[in-house]
């Protein structure tokens, strides 16, 4: 494709670098890069003049060239091990599948037995790929108008596709590594699909060198058949000059469970997107996170829930925790379907300000074509309560332990939605560890 004057360094790099790339990616005509491509190419990084990226402008925040990562990279073995054994997963038993710079490494990997889990490297599955995996991914996300998905698609070079078939007995932490060097962009995808009446649990670090500057694309597609289970926790903790795009899309059978856990410290812009459809009634979908941001580090999460059937529940909460010059950002819409009686929705996003710089901007939002929901939404943005502080001063606490207590007691109420106790406490461990490396204040 030609140069286009009107593009970013950003957005002509993408496009005419895809000539270039495309014969170093994985190829199949089930991947549907071209036409992702053609969509990336009109639709071009969000801007502020589209409402949903109002308070994220790509544009200006993607702000020079990021050829696409193509090729394996040679890394320093020791380096990567050494980032992958910082995953707050490390004292949990269970199976890994280790990705760096974009590309499946199995030496590195500790990957499950075989039984109820099938996990694939979509790259080495590209040609001779299952059913399962080539009629499923790219059917839950819509390239067509969302430019992180297209240009994902567009230059994805590796990922992790999973199938669960039964109940699976230990969870699966995927690690997503990148490595010093250039910049660059790096697209990895992730399918899981989860048949009827079956159960997984999901992990999944991302982790860079602090120094990396790189655009981290992921999206990921999960599809939960009638009666299955799911719980997602994951860590973000990309490099200080990382730019990192995350989608989640997710559909729902009926009488299904969907629960979705995030912990973000990293990156100096994270946009995470989650879409969730109900295609069956009676499932439920929690989807919670945690940001922890500091310096100028801008982070936002947006949600859509989309209920599409009668007598299904939606939670949503996410605590924020802003220090210096950060900025968050949390939108939710909640829509209701006119026959979709019976839907029960809620969403709270509450922030804490620990600084007069810090920014939180909130936009909460309700469609609701049915009479018969419970609905609601809210949210709070603040300082740390003086009269508590005060309190547990007056007791002989330091006041940057009684400042780490207030915060800690905040963001465990989010990290309180994670069922699994063992993860729950690593957690609030990641937690503590970034309240004792940053500043609370004079």
């Amino acid at each position: 494709m030609s140069a286009n004057p009107n593009r970013t360094p950003a957005e002509e790099t993408f496009v005419s670098g895809f000539a270039a790339a495309e014969a170093a990616l994985p190829s199949a005509d089930w991947l549907k890069r071209k036409q992702a491509l053609a969509a990336f190419s009109e639709l071009g990084l969000p801007h502020r003049r589209i409402e949903a990226w109002k308070y994220t402008d790509l544009r200006n925040l993607v702000d020079g060239a990021y050829p696409a990562q193509t090729e394996t990279t040679l890394v320093d073995v020791e380096q990567v091990q050494s980032l992958a054994q910082q995953s707050i997963f490390g004292d949990l038993g269970r199976s890994t599948a280790v990705f760096v710079d974009g590309r499946f490494r199995s030496e590195l990997s500790s990957l499950p037995s075989k039984g109820a889990i099938e996990l694939l490297s979509i790259s080495d599955a590209a040609e001779n790929a299952p059913d399962w995996l080539s009629n499923t991914l790219g059917t839950v996300v819509p390239q067509e108008d969302d430019a992180v998905s297209a240009l994902n698609t567009a230059y994805m070079s590796d990922g992790a596709a999973i199938h669960i078939t039964g109940e699976s007995k230990e969870p699966l932490e995927l690690v997503f590594v990148h490595s010093a060097g250039q910049p660059r962009t790096v697209s990895q995808r992730v399918l899981v699909v989860v048949d009827a009446g079956a159960s997984c649990e999901l992990f999944e670090t991302h982790i860079a060198p602090a120094d990396a500057r790189y655009v981290s694309t992921v999206v990921t597609e999960v599809v939960l058949g009638d009666g299955a289970t799911f719980d997602h926790v994951k860590t973000q903790r990309d490099g200080a000059e990382a730019v990192h795009l995350a989608n989640l899309h997710a559909k729902l059978g009926a009488d299904a469970t969907f629960n979705s856990f995030s912990a973000t410290t990293g990156g100096r812009v994270s946009r995470q997107q989650a879409f969730v459809e109900y295609a069956g009634e009676h499932t439920t979908a929690n989807i919670s996170g945690v940001y922890l941001l500091s310096g100028t580090q801008h982070g936002d999460s947006t949600l859509v829930v989309d209920h599409a059937v009668p007598n299904c529940v939606s939670r949503e909460m996410f605590k924020l925790v802003l220090d210096d010059q950060a900025r968050g950002i949390f939108q939710g819409k909640v829509m209701v379907r006119p026959h979709a009686q019976k839907t029960d929705g809620k969403q709270m996003a509450q922030a804490l300000l620990l600084g007069p710089d810090a920014e939180f901007d909130s936009k909460p939002e309700l469609e609701i074509f049915a009479d018969d929901v419970v609905c609601g939404h809210g949210a709070t943005a603040g300082e740390l309560d003086e009269e508590l502080l005060f309190y547990l001063r007056a007791r002989g606490i330091p006041k940057d332990q009684a400042m780490a207590l207030l915060i800690a007691a905040f963001v465990g109420e989010a990290v309180e939605e994670v069922s699994n106790e063992a993860v729950r406490d690593a957690l609030n461990e990641m937690a503590t560890n970034w309240l004792t490396t940053h500043k609370t204040g004079a």
